[in-house]
């Protein structure tokens, strides 16, 4: 468990300083019609490819993204939303979160050759290294920088979704499979990535995953096609440290607006000017949790 624990702040660590991060509950917005579009799958496919066109044609939108997260015994929830410029990469995003009952709030910003953060609380702006640059990188799901890549992962399990359209007009794609065929698992495989970042999210790491369950919603327009909120939920068994399981109970919310909206990313002089800081690498981080655990363990027990 001690593993599991080192993981969950690892997501504090790679998650605030992202996003970042990655996602939901399915849910819908307003009540759906009992007529079905269609249920037959190369139809679905054929609409989806056509979301999937639309949002990779895309070159600005904002995103709001709501992950709740229960690993073990820990918990955390995050709010973000801000901009996202394409090419080249930018985003900025206002993130308040709460981990085992501490809460902040920041907000972040990522162009092509810096990655800024702004503690709202105190004021501050840390300017780091552009060596963490592909590390805050790795932990962006699709959702955020390439939103046509799930729904072409979605593709895959068409012969598992249900199409309907809500009462705003949208038409809604609902996954009534269990969570194993290929499509399910790029997208789950995706997210904890985002999540948990490549280094903690093995070869090794994911072949331990047992699916409990999974539910899956996308709302896309029924004009421009283009995706308008993402749901899931999730309930996996994964093994960080062999031979001790550890239950992750996530959910996520996403929710797309101002598509083509020509929104731009701008870095205030003063997190330019800003101190730069170098962030601690993953080896000393499991040192310092290390000794961390064991300066625990020694404490003598209080009478």
């Amino acid at each position: 468990m001690r593993r599991a624990n080192r993981a969950g702040r690892r997501f504090m660590m790679l998650g605030t300083a992202v996003i970042t991060l990655l996602m939901t509950i399915a849910c819908s917005s307003g009540k759906t019609e009992e007529t079905t579009v269609s249920g037959d799958a190369s139809k679905l496919k054929q609409q989806l490819e056509q979301s999937a066109e639309a949002a990779a044609k895309s070159k600005t939108w904002s995103i709001e993204m709501k992950l709740g997260q229960k690993l073990g015994e820990e918990t955390m929830d995050m709010t973000t939303s801000g901009p996202v410029v394409r090419e080249p990469l930018q985003m900025k995003q206002s993130i308040e979160s709460e981990y085992e009952g501490e809460k902040s709030k920041m907000e972040t910003i990522l162009t092509s050759d810096g990655y800024y953060m702004h503690d709202l609380t105190s004021g501050d702006w840390t300017r780091m290294t552009a060596s963490v640059i592909p590390q805050v990188k790795e932990t962006l799901s699709d959702y955020q920088v390439n939103p046509s890549e799930p729904i072409k992962q979605l593709e895959q399990s068409s012969d598992k979704l249900k199409s309907s359209t809500n009462s705003a007009g949208q038409l809604q794609y609902d996954y009534s499979g269990d969570g194993t065929d290929a499509g399910a698992k790029a997208i789950i495989d995706d997210v904890l990535r985002g999540t948990f970042g490549g280094g903690t999210m093995t070869e090794e790491v994911a072949d331990t995953i047992k699916v409990n369950s999974f539910t899956y919603q996308l709302v896309t327009d029924a004009t421009s096609k283009l995706p308008m909120s993402v749901s899931m939920a999730m309930v996996l068994s994964i093994e960080f440290e062999k031979g001790e399981p550890v239950t992750l109970n996530q959910t996520l919310d996403i929710k797309y607006s101002d598509w083509e909206g020509g929104q731009t990313v701008t870095v205030p002089e003063e997190a330019k000017k800003a101190e730069e800081v170098t962030p601690p690498t993953q080896d000393l981080i499991d040192e310092l949790e290390r000794l961390q655990d064991e300066m625990g363990q020694e404490a003598p027990a209080s009478s």
